[in-house]
Order: C-alpha cells, then structure tokens, then sequence
C-alpha cells in the first residue's frame, strides 16, 4: 500500500514539472506583443485667411459648399454699392471661391411663383454633387440648379428652406421653417410630416457603411424663443424623434460618420457612439471648453470634424483633442453660420458688423 502511494506521487511530480516546463518553454518562444496603437488623430495645424463680401447694408453669408481645393460657393444676399454710392437692390446671392478670389453671381428665383418674372431673392442654403450640379434654396420656397457656369432649373416647393441635403440628384431632403421638411424623388417635391413646428436649422445624411442604409438625421429648435428642441430620424419619408437627453440648450448643427460618431451642437457639441443611446455626451465640457453659441458642425471623418458659430469661434476635433481657432478666426460681434471641409480645406461664412465673412483654413500637414 505504502509503495503504491510513493509510487502514484511521484508520477503526480513527474506531471506537473513537465507541466510547468512546458509553460516555461511557451513563455520564452512567444514573439512580443506589439504595442497598442495610439489614437489615430489629424493635425490640428492650419493656416487661417479672412475676407470680407460687400459694402454693408446688412450683407451676410448663410451656407457654404466645398467642391475642392479651388472651389466653393457661398450663398447669401451681398450689397455693393452704385457709381453714385447707393446700394444696388438687385442683391448678389451666390459667391464663387477659384482659389484665390470670389466672384459674386445673382441666381434668378421666380418673382411669384407660377409666373414669368425673376428676381435675385437672398440665397439661404446650398448643397453640390459636384462641380456641375449645384443646388440653391432661396430664403423662401424655391430651390434652383447651378451648371456651374448657368443656372439649369428653378422649381417652387412646399416649404421655406434653411438647409438642403441630397444622397443623389434624385432624392435630395429640404428642411427649414415651421417644421418644414420636403423629398425631391426628381420629379416632384413632397412635404413629409416632422411632429413639430419648430424651424429645423440643419439636416444630414450618410450611408452606415456595416448595414447599407442610408441614415439622416434633423435638428429643430428656435434659439430666440425659448431652447425647445428635437432631434429627428428621417427614414424614406417617415419622420421619428429621437432622445434629447443630455441637452438643455437650443440646438443649430447636426453632422455624423454613419455607424460612429454622431454630433449635434448649439451651446456645446454634444456626441453620440450611435444614435440609439440614451444621453448625449458634452464633447466640449468634458475637455473645459466653453462656447457661446455654434451654429453648425461638419466633418470629413470620426477625427476630422469642425464646427463653427458666434464670436467667430472655429473648433475642430482630431480624434484626441478640440482646439479653437480664435482669435485668428475671430469676430468684431457677428457669427459663422455654416462650415464645410474637404480634405484639408475648411471655410466659414456669415457676417460681421453688415459685411459677410469668409474664414479659410488650409492645413499644413
């Protein structure tokens, strides 16, 4: 009995240093293990050129489009002044940035629509495709097509536009006052029901890269009233509201990555991982960066976002870190309304003291 007790032990020994002595050899052939990489962030260093549009009488720029590094368009409503020093009437709506200068154009909306007359009515919104197809909404109810080098079509639609935002020529999305929001199937325009009467102030859309679908989303509030807000999924022609929890101030600017990181801003930036969480996350705050108002966000990616507003604040967001661009991109008492960016080329508009503003920003590496 004894003999077989020693002899059952030892074999016990014998197993567990092999055991062990194979955990040892594993441990010393194992390759190392790579470094974690770092957050992948983009350069935060940018040069700034500020120019100012026109000769006062209340001039301003409303929204800005992109199309690459020696071309973008700005619209609004522009005065310059007559050989005699008085303000022309016919307002400039529509800025062409080659680079290096602006041209100012006049985009002729029907004077009363269903008739033949044409004026330049003050332009609010713009949204291209590309180089050759532009589209312009009016501050009102009509929306015209830029050639690039003419306009193409002026259609009347049934509802007063602040921003546009298109997946193709054929579905385009208008959204503006009174709760307004209107499809364009590229024949005709159809209002859609948004649960709300608050004037939507910005509209965007993408393509959730894992699921195929197309995702736009809407903000509504009315910053001079009172800070009632929404945030609205549009899907197709259905229009939901989504959570607003973590937001108590008005709301301006709505821009996302599909699938990644959604913002919408107003008294801060706010942010999301997905737009089906709960609460809204204060994306500046959290960093100790306090803003007075931003009007509008957008971005190129989850690490490449800017976003514009009062004071002439200009922030952008790396992926690691927000910085603000004041004073270089500072403001005597007006605002951005709107930003755009493609690839390393950024630019606000709006106005200051009745002039309208452009900040260009190009990055430097």
């Amino acid at each position: 009995m004894k003999v077989r007790e020693k002899g059952s032990t030892m074999r016990l020994i014998i197993l567990a240093v092999t055991v062990l002595g194979w955990w040892f050899d594993a441990c010393n052939t194992t390759e190392p293990q790579p470094p974690i990489p770092p957050v992948d962030t983009t350069s935060h260093d940018f040069t700034w050129t500020m120019q100012r549009l026109g000769d006062g009488n209340s001039s301003a720029l409303y929204d800005v489009a992109v199309i690459s590094d020696s071309l973008a368009y700005a619209v609004g409503e522009i005065y310059l002044r007559d050989s005699l020093g008085n303000f022309d009437p016919n307002v400039y709506n529509l800025a062409r940035w080659n680079g290096s200068s602006w041209e100012l154009l006049r985009i002729q909306f029907f004077t009363i629509c269903g008739q033949s007359g044409r004026t330049p009515y003050p332009a609010k919104a713009i949204f291209a495709f590309g180089q050759t197809d532009v589209w312009i909404a009016m501050d009102g109810s009509q929306v015209a097509r830029w050639g690039g080098n003419s306009q193409t079509a002026t259609m009347c639609i049934p509802i007063a536009v602040k921003k546009l935002w298109g997946e193709r020529p054929n579905s385009i999305y208008a959204a503006g006052y009174a709760g307004g929001i209107a499809h364009f199937d590229g024949v005709s325009w159809q209002a859609l029901s948004s649960g709300t009467t608050l004037p939507i102030q910005d509209v965007w859309g993408g393509v959730n890269p894992r699921t195929g679908e197309t995702e736009i989303l809407a903000v509504a509030s009315d910053p001079f009233t009172a800070p009632d807000r929404k945030i609205l999924s549009v899907r197709g022609i259905t229009v939901t509201a989504l959570s607003d929890n973590g937001i108590s101030t008005a709301l301006g600017g709505v821009w996302f990555s599909s699938g990644s990181s959604y913002y919408v801003t107003g008294g801060s930036a706010f942010r999301k991982s997905n737009p089906g969480e709960a609460t809204w996350t204060d994306a500046l705050r959290s960093q100790g960066i306090n803003v007075q108002y931003l009007d509008a966000i957008r971005g190129t990616a989850p690490n490449d976002v800017f976003a514009a507003g009062a004071n002439g604040d200009v922030l952008h967001f790396n992926g690691g870190s927000w910085r603000n661009y004041r004073p270089q991109t500072g403001l005597t008492y007006g605002e951005y309304h709107a930003i755009a960016v493609n690839g390393d080329l950024v630019v606000a508009v709006g106005e200051d003291v009745g002039l309208g503003v452009v900040a260009i920003g190009r990055r430097t590496r």
